[in-house]
C-alpha cells in the first residue's frame, strides 16, 4: 500500500510536539523495554491511537530536556542546530485515554541513542513526541490475515492481533533472535496461529524465506508486513506475485540492516510512498 510518509512537518502542522515525562519502566521482555509516559501535553491527544505513528525527540547528552522547534511558515525551526534532538519513528504500543499515559516499546539492542536512552530512562525524564500520523485500518478486512514482522514489529502486531475478531483466521510470522523474546500477545482468535521463528545467526533474509514457505490460502488474504527493511521488500514483492493488490498490503520497513535511521531516512520515506 503506498501510504504517507511519516514525518515531523506533516504531523507538527496538526500539533506542536508534546513534552512529556517517564512515569514508570517496565521489561516485557530482555528484548523489550516499555517506557509509559505522561504529562499535561497529552491533554487532547488522540483516543484511539494505539499502533499509530509517532516522531520521539530525545535530550542530547548532557540535557534534562529536548530542545524544542520554534515554526516559521509551518516549519520547524531550531535557532542553534547543534542543539537539534535526535528523532526517531515508534508506533505507539498504548495510549491510556482516561490515565492519559503512552507507552513505547523499545527495541534493547543499544546500539543507537533511542535504544542507549531507553536503557539508563527512569521515573521523571523528559522526553517529547509529535503526532500521531493519520488515522486509518492498517489491515484491511478480509478472510485469512497475514502479520509478518521482527522485534521491532512486535508492539504494533499485538494492537493488530488483539483488535482482531474472535472468529478471525490468519498467521503471524515473528522473527526473533532468542526464546527469551517470546511475549504474551493477549488475546488471540482460536484461529489465529503464531509462529515464532528463532534467528540465532542473524540470516539476512530468514523471515522473507519463511512467509514464502507458508501454505498460501485460497481465500482473500489481508497482509501487514514491518521491520527490516530487505525482508519488507521481499516480502512486499512475494504478496505482489500472489496477486495482492495495492490496499490488500501494508509494508513499513523500520530499519535496515547496516544503517543507522539518519541514514536510512530518505531511503525509508520511499519505500513508504511508494516510489521504490
Amino acid at each position: 500500500m503506498s501510504v504517507p510518509a511519516l514525518s515531523l512537518l506533516i504531523m507538527a502542522k496538526k500539533s506542536p510536539p508534546r513534552m512529556l515525562q517517564v512515569k514508570r519502566t517496565a521489561f516485557i521482555s530482555p528484548g523489550l523495554k516499555r517506557i509509559t509516559l505522561s504529562g499535561q501535553d497529552l491533554e487532547g491527544f488522540p483516543e484511539n491511537s494505539s499502533a499509530r505513528h509517532i516522531k520521539v525527540f530525545f535530550p542530547l547528552p548532557g540535557q534534562q530536556k529536548p530542545v524544542m522547534p520554534t515554526f516559521k511558515h509551518g516549519r520547524p525551526v531550531w535557532e542553534d542546530p547543534t542543539l537539534k534532538p535526535v528523532t526517531r519513528a515508534y508506533s505507539i504500543s498504548e495510549y491510556d485515554h482516561l490515565k492519559k499515559e503512552l507507552s513505547i516499546d523499545f527495541v534493547m539492542h543499544l546500539k543507537g541513542p533511542a535504544s542507549i536512552w531507553a536503557s539508563e530512562a527512569v521515573e521523571g525524564d523528559y522526553l517529547a513526541v509529535a503526532g500521531p500520523g493519520e488515522a486509518g485500518s492498517f489491515l484491511r478486512e478480509g478472510d485469512f490475515y497475514l502479520l509478518a514482522g521482527d522485534l521491532s514489529a512486535l508492539p504494533a502486531m499485538r494492537v493488530l492481533i488483539n483488535g482482531l475478531s474472535p472468529d478471525s483466521k490468519g498467521v503471524a510470522i515473528i522473527e526473533i533472535e532468542s526464546l527469551t523474546h517470546i511475549i504474551d500477545l493477549g488475546r488471540i482468535p482460536s484461529k489465529f496461529k503464531i509462529s515464532w521463528v528463532l534467528n540465532t545467526k542473524n540470516l539476512n533474509f530468514l523471515l522473507s524465506e519463511k512467509v514464502k514457505q507458508m501454505d498460501w490460502p485460497e481465500a482473500d488474504v489481508s497482509a501487514w508486513v514491518a521491520g527490516e527493511s530487505n525482508n519488507v521488500l521481499e516480502i512486499r514483492n512475494f504478496l505482489k506475485s500472489k496477486g495482492l493488490k495495492p490496499g490488500q498490503y501494508y509494508g513499513i520497513p523500520y530499519w535496515k540492516r547496516g544503517e543507522n535511521e539518519d541514514e536510512y531516512h530518505q531511503e525509508r520515506h520511499d519505500i513508504m510512498d511508494g516510489k521504490k
